[in-house]
């Protein structure tokens, strides 16, 4: 990267002297409204910002891109309003320039009007380096200058990471005044660049501009950057409803899980016991806890009868706990003395407290959250209160602080609860309190050195042991205390150790507020919060946890506009269950009374669940996996995460399920095919059985939820510039379910969020499955995400009908629902309108019957994701009367090929396998007879030189998979490399290579990893059940030919060959072609660039592609990745599909959109007759092969 570049403004300025599109420049860089340039590479941001006298902040308001493209914002504070707008333009490779403009409507005094940088990234700001017009700097130690780098008439900057590497270099046009601000001195907070105006007040016709040109080493590759709105009319957000209160004995009624005692107390007090938590009335048996925090006024407002309400609605969600926090507030509001509760707040929080222990939940709180002090109470003569973070400082050190906080306590612990009778300290369901709330040294002193570590380690240890003293011994209480509960280095103090138990707290995606603390706009990472094994926030936070210490987490979430945050609940309830924690709270149900009152009718925030129906579904996964205990401490095999692919599993008896970015997540007993959309998935017993054996299970599809009208600078969605409002919008997503359960007859149910079933939805069970779609966007009145399965007791023509329920839950249409008109555009001669293809094609069939070309033949047709052909006809065998159905299957000998080969590209597109590698690397006996360099793109190929299995094997030797994989261990390639159909062997050779990559069955990755995502499963079989051979036809060729008289024998019918002696009916075949070229509207099964390179010609250098005849008359020879394409020469992969020995055929036509499946008893030659069914079939409706021609 170079370091000159005052000479590009000659060219570069130019370009900003006329209208700009808004950009973002590839993945690596975006200027979003309102004003901000951020480069992703460097994860480097500049914001214009305003600092009145006083450095008072401003929020910045609007933000909108005009037609020129210039991204408009603005800042609007006392009557006055300063316009302003930005742009920017990629001018060289890694090169972008940019341009700010601000002018006021009157005259404003100002501190400073500056671009100012996000935090710098840790690689630079810890031993990175800066270059100030050519003179190079080291970045000083965190904490240890506040301004640094101050120059006034600096031209170029460039900054380097801690190896040296420079990561981005600026060129001002003018002398430009600059410096660095370590907030690390003021507020614990990061290291930023301010690129300052020289003037000290905006005046109406004097702009304040700013042009420069920023560098990268990086490419950066121009692209449109609009802010989005998230409505209900943009595809993919479908309405959510706002519950209320949870139903009774309704399938989310959760109190039997929770297990909470009533009253609290009912056994004693909670103790603490070998480290964990116990009741002093139970010894022996651990108890955890789980709960919400209630914040500001949601812990007030409230008579005892509305307060009962709530807490048994509290106990039916799950929870056997709250938290009382920031109360200590308005519990002295109005009050002359800041120590001195006001009796109606009191009263209040008596009513709450009296229901909460009524109904079983126990209670912690915090002696100081943030109640306002006033100085002179604490002997400063200053007009005001103490800050909180003065306060939790002085409290240590400062006597009358340490004095007033023992006032308040004992003011308020031994007052009595007007609805208990008991005073607060001798409440049994009031098991802790927290001395100070998130009062660690570090948080509000970040330049500690060790020494001074040290010596507030001996402040804390002393004020603990006396306010410990002072609670114990003069107000009376019997609770448990702790103290340090976030943020900053608090594992560096010993004296936690003299504490009852550990409380720590953590926060994925808490806000990082961009123009001033808790106002818009705000940023979230948005990026997944687990790796290396590792769940982001939890991992950290266990690191504070002491040995034979009991360990909460009383503030913890995954905060919104997060749009991974549903994953919260799964992810934190594995984590704590398998580490041993003791206790968790989630922050906060609510932060105002409204959300106590009505639940689920307020819209998102940052933290309050009550408003948040994402958040609410997904508290049920930890009340599973902690507090019932699903997970057990220690099972490091029931918790799996991967943060290459995006994939946590959890696998436990009763909860199983996970997160996935995209296509199948398969754990236990349950798999789903998610398509390309994020989702967290999970199903729980609610009869304490194991799942497989379950009569009542909760299943919780999450993927994401936003506010109708929520603003983003862009689709990434980090950026929120306006929260929106109700109602609750969820995003669209679908998932095929298949959860392995024992036998029965199961009812799936859609439920609202207060538990009650909404509709009955079609499933199907069979081979031990049960299978249904959940579909976010099925009830466009409202999401659905929360599904109950009841186990039934009848059977039989209930699960016929479920099934046929399904079959039409899993297609788009029905032949009776055909209303398209006209024929296919590309068609050949001899095409029919769309709505008379039924009708064509039935005939064709009925009278190949009829005449004896055919003794049975099916025929499925899907044009552009709709169903326009069903047809069959014909007997089960020649010398049967029973009719063939729809359902009926026919062995289709190779046409199988295709579905095989969908596995090694699954596999392919997760990582599991390289085309390029040798097939030795997943088959390590593998080698020797000229097989060694053999690669897997070579066997899809069929490119190997491998040859066919000896005619002298039995029946029995061909259908023992062992014994053929070790035959092909042994085999010789006699001519290495080059062209070479593998009719049957190819099922072993590659077949060998998935089942080891995937570590599973054949069969079991064949059905699960294709069939199933296919909704197939029980029209294809790679091995057929016993109890489904009873519908598969007898095929013929009149010839006595060897592979017909195989495909009769049921052996070959039940082994898992599958490049032969696969069965399957028409409508899987056009099915698996609808999914895997994504034409029915869900996503493919594998990626559209994967399909296309799959299509591409796998010839040799020295084997060309025949000429244009040739193939026309050779249809079957051109070779992709493990599929044929049937296209002309010129347009190869427009068509792919296989067909088989006897005629069975499926393909798709990706131009035109059509997808068939055709199956046949009897080859086109048995009969003498030259009648093949195919060519007119295509031609009937509008497929153009090599073959068919015109």
């Amino acid at each position: 990267m170079k370091h000159c570049m005052g000479t590009v403004f000659a060219s570069t300025l130019a370009l900003l002297s006329w209208g700009l599109i808004s950009l973002a420049f590839g993945d690596d860089a975006s200027l979003c409204v309102p004003g901000v340039l951020r480069l992703e590479s460097c994860d480097f941001e500049l914001r214009p910002r305003v600092f009145l006298p006083g450095w008072r902040t401003v929020e910045r308001v609007g933000g909108d891109v005009t037609e020129e493209g210039r991204t408009i914002f603005g800042f609007s504070f006392d009557a006055t309003t300063i316009e302003g707008y930005a742009e920017a333009r990629g001018v060289a490779k890694g090169e972008i320039a940019a341009h700010w403009w601000l002018q006021a409507d009157k005259r404003t005094p100002v501190e400073e009007v500056a671009l100012e940088s996000s935090f710098l990234p840790e690689s630079i700001r810890m031993g990175g380096f800066y270059v100030l017009d050519g003179q190079e700097f080291p970045f000083p130690e965190p904490g240890s200058a506040k301004h640094f780098g101050i120059k006034d008439d600096a031209r170029m900057l460039v900054i380097k990471d801690n190896k040296g590497a420079p990561c981005m270099s600026i060129a001002f046009d003018r002398p430009t005044r600059i410096f660095f601000q370590d907030y690390k001195v003021l507020n614990g907070g990061g290291v930023t660049l301010r690129i300052l105006s020289a003037q000290k007040e905006l005046l109406p016709g004097q702009p304040v501009e700013w042009r420069l040109v920023l560098e990268t080493p990086h490419s950066l590759n121009l692209r449109s950057v609009k802010p989005i709105v998230v409505t209900a009319k943009e595809k993919g957000w479908v309405p959510c409803e706002t519950g209320g209160r949870i139903r009774p004995e309704s399938a989310l009624d959760f109190a039997r899980i929770a297990n909470a005692t009533a009253p609290a107390g009912k056994y004693g007090r909670v103790v603490v016991r070998n480290g964990h938590f116990e009741f002093s009335g139970l010894p022996g048996k651990v108890q955890r806890f789980y709960g919400v925090n209630l914040c500001f006024g949601a812990n007030y407002n409230q008579s005892i009868e509305s307060a009962r309400t709530f807490a048994a609605d509290l106990v039916r969600r799950g929870y056997n706990s709250v938290r009382l926090h920031h109360h200590d507030g308005l519990l002295v509001e109005n009050s002359a003395d800041s120590t001195v509760p006001n009796p109606a707040r009191l009263r209040e929080l008596d009513a709450l407290v009296a229901a909460c222990v009524e109904k079983g939940l126990y209670v912690s709180t915090d002696l100081y959250v943030s109640r306002p002090v006033p100085w002179k109470e604490i002997g400063v003569d200053k007009p005001g209160c103490v800050s909180m973070s003065d306060y939790k400082m002085l409290v240590r050190e400062n006597e009358a602080a340490f004095s007033n906080l023992c006032a308040f306590a004992q003011n308020w612990l031994t007052h009595t609860n007007a609805f208990t009778g008991r005073c607060w300290a001798d409440e049994p369901g009031l098991a802790w309190i927290s001395l100070v709330n998130e009062n660690c040294p570090d948080n509000f002193k970040p330049t500690l050195n060790a020494k001074e570590r040290s010596e507030y380690n001996e402040l804390e240890a002393r004020f603990y042991s006396r306010m410990v003293a002072f609670l114990r011994e003069k107000v009376g209480c019997k609770q448990l205390f702790t103290d340090m509960n976030g943020w900053t280095m608090c594992e560096q103090y010993p004296c936690r150790e003299e504490f009852d138990y550990v409380d720590m707290h953590f926060y994925v995606d808490h806000p990082r507020f961009l123009e001033r603390y808790w106002a818009l706009p705000s940023r979230c990472d948005n990026r997944i919060p687990f790796a290396n094994g590792r769940i982001e926030g939890a991992y950290e936070t266990g690191l504070c946890r002491l040995s034979e210490k009991p360990f909460t987490v009383t503030e913890w979430n995954f905060a919104a506009p997060g749009i991974y945050r549903g994953m919260g609940g799964i992810a934190t309830g594995a984590w704590a269950a398998r580490e041993g924690w003791d206790g968790l709270w989630r922050f906060a149900w609510s932060h105002s009374v409204e959300g106590v009152r009505n639940p689920c009718g307020q819209p998102i925030n940052y933290f309050d669940i009550s408003g948040d129906p994402l958040l609410l579904a997904s508290e049920r996964a930890i009340i599973c996996l902690f507090l019932r205990g699903d997970l057990s401490t220690g099972d490091m095999s029931a918790l799996k995460m991967d943060g290459n692919t995006g994939t946590l599993l959890i696998n436990t008896p009763r909860t199983v399920g996970g997160f996935a970015k995209e296509g199948v997540l398969t754990v236990g007993p349950l798999q789903a095919q998610i398509g390309q959309n994020p989702t967290t998935l999970w199903a729980s017993s609610l009869d304490a059985k194991p799942i497989v054996q379950s009569s009542r299970i909760l299943f919780t599809h999450l993927t994401d939820m936003q506010n109708s009208g929520a603003r983003f600078t862009d689709e990434s969605r980090r950026i929120l510039l306006d929260w929106g409002k109700l109602p609750h919008l969820m995003k669209n997503g679908r998932a095929e379910i298949s959860l392995s359960l024992e036998p029965g007859v199961f009812d799936v149910y859609v439920l609202a969020t207060d538990g009650t079933r909404q509709c009955q939805i079609p499933a199907a069970y069979a081979d031990g499955k049960l299978m249904f779609i959940a579909d976010i966007g099925r009830r466009k009145e409202s999401a659905s995400y929360l599904y109950e399965i009841v186990r039934r007791a009848d059977g039989g023509a209930v699960a016929s009908e479920s099934r046929k329920a399904f079959d039409a839950d899993f297609t788009t249409g029905t032949p009776g629902a055909i209303t398209v008109a006209g024929t296919v555009a590309d068609a050949p001669k001899g095409a029919v309108p769309v709505d008379q293809m039924q009708a064509a094609v039935q005939k064709l069939l009925d009278d190949a019957v009829v005449s004896g070309a055919q003794s049975a033949a099916q025929c499925c047709v899907y044009i552009d994701g709709k169903l326009v052909v069903d047809a069959w006809a014909g007997r089960m065998a020649t010398n049967s009367a029973e009719k063939i159905t729809g359902e009926t299957l026919f062995p289709i000998f190779s046409t199988e090929k295709a579905m095989f080969a969908t596995a090694v590209h699954i596999a392919h597109e997760r990582g599991l396998l390289d085309y390029e590698a040798k097939i030795s690397r997943y088959w390590p006996e593998f080698r020797g007879g000229n097989k060694d360099g053999l690669t897997v793109r070579q066997l899809l190929g069929m490119r190997t030189g491998l040859g066919s299995e000896p005619a002298s094997l039995t029946d029995a030797q061909r259908c023992d998979w062992d014994f053929m994989t070790r035959w092909c261990e042994k085999s010789v390639a006699a001519h290495p490399g080059q062209p070479g159909y593998l009719g049957i062997t190819w099922g072993w050779y590659l077949g060998k290579v998935v089942e080891n990559v995937f570590g599973r069955p054949l069969n079991e990755v064949l059905t699960d990893e294709v069939l199933r995502p296919c909704g197939i499963a029980h029209d294809f079989y790679f091995a057929v059940p016993d109890s489904e051979l009873r519908r598969v036809v007898t095929v013929y060729d009149g010839k006595e030919n060897y592979g017909f008289s195989l495909m009769n024998k049921d052996c070959y019918r039940k082994a898992c060959v599958p490049s032969a002696y696969g069965v399957a009916n028409a409508r899987s075949l056009a099915r698996f072609y609808l999914r895997l070229s994504g034409q029915d509207g869900r996503p493919p099964l594998i990626r559209r660039e994967t399909l296309m390179n799959a299509l591409k010609p796998n010839r040799a250098a020295n084997d060309p592609l025949p000429d244009a005849e040739t193939l026309r008359r050779n249809w079957q020879t051109v070779w992709g990745l493990g599929y044929t394409t049937w296209g002309e020469r010129d347009e190869l992969d427009r068509i792919t599909g296989s067909g088989g020995l006897g005629g069975s055929e499926a393909f798709c036509d990706l131009k035109n959109r059509i997808c068939i499946g055709y199956t046949c008893a009897v080859s086109a030659t048995a009969t003498g007759k030259p009648w093949d069914l195919r060519p007119d079939i295509y031609r009937i409706v509008g497929i153009r092969t090599r073959y068919t021609g015109e």
